[in-house]
């Protein structure tokens, strides 16, 4: 996927945030696309829903602490 990072591979998750008894009441859809580096960053994520569709993506990154390993 092309990104502000460059091209990135990524990988898609679709969480079942929508329906009876879940996080959010209605039909509605959302996919979040990851970096599969081990940053693991979210550079793009689409929101579905009966009033119409939201579509993010990445505009920019800070770099922060490393991780302890």
């Amino acid at each position: 996927m092309k990104t502000i990072l460059g091209e990135v591979e990524v990988i898609r998750v679709e969480p079942e945030l929508f329906g009876e008894g879940r996080l959010l009441q209605g039909k509605g859809q959302i996919t979040i696309w990851f970096t599969t580096d081990p940053r693991h960053v979210a550079v793009r994520a689409q929101i579905k829903h009966e009033m119409g569709t939201l579509d993010i993506k990445l505009k920019s990154i800070k770099s922060g602490p490393k991780p302890q390993a």
